[in-house]
């Protein structure tokens, strides 16, 4: 899960344990910080469609960041290098799907209310695109963005949730303009 804060923290617990950050050397995490969680229980199966849910802790409002999955898998063999063939069919980090989630991003921290909302309306698009909000509340979330009403923004954010015309993304997102 990508983030772009320094002073991230995550909370260990359940299922899910941040092992590691990913190398900025490796092309497809060279952008900001990503950390790596992992399932390293033998009980517990994340099956595709199912949500995990990861807390990371931060003084950075959050934004729209990328996230990544993908498989972990232990090959045990006789102390020699696996085989080149082998290796060749394993899927490498361009294969990994990937999307959207939010984290921490430390540039909001020092953007005006107005760069704020503007912020939110230029991610607004995509928060539609990835299902976090309805057509109906996109049009009215815009219409109130663009004309500065941020009092009946944030007056109509727990009924949306609420009624499921946003979700605790978007929920997230629209509160940094505060």
């Amino acid at each position: 899960m990508q983030n772009f804060a320094g002073d991230v923290t995550w909370r260990e617990g359940g299922p899910l344990i941040a092992f590691s950050s990913m190398s900025k050397a490796i092309d497809q995490f060279s952008e900001g910080n990503w950390l790596n969680f992992a399932d390293l229980s033998d009980s517990v199966q994340i099956n595709p469609g199912q949500r995990v849910q990861v807390q990371l802790t931060s003084a950075a409002p959050p934004g729209l960041v990328g996230c990544r999955a993908s498989i972990e898998t232990i090959l045990d063999g006789a102390g020699e290098e696996m085989p080149t063939a082998l290796e060749n069919v394993l899927p490498g980090y361009n294969d990994f799907p990937k999307g959207y989630t939010i984290g921490p991003l430390e540039s909001l921290k020092a953007l005006s209310p107005s760069d704020r909302v503007k912020y939110v309306l230029e991610e607004l698009p995509q928060c539609r695109d990835l299902g976090w909000i309805t057509e109906a509340a996109f049009v009215r979330y815009q219409q109130l963005l663009k004309s500065n009403n941020l009092t009946a923004v944030l007056n109509r954010l727990d009924d949306d949730f609420k009624s499921e015309q946003i979700t605790t993304e978007l929920f997230a997102i629209i509160q940094t303009i505060k």
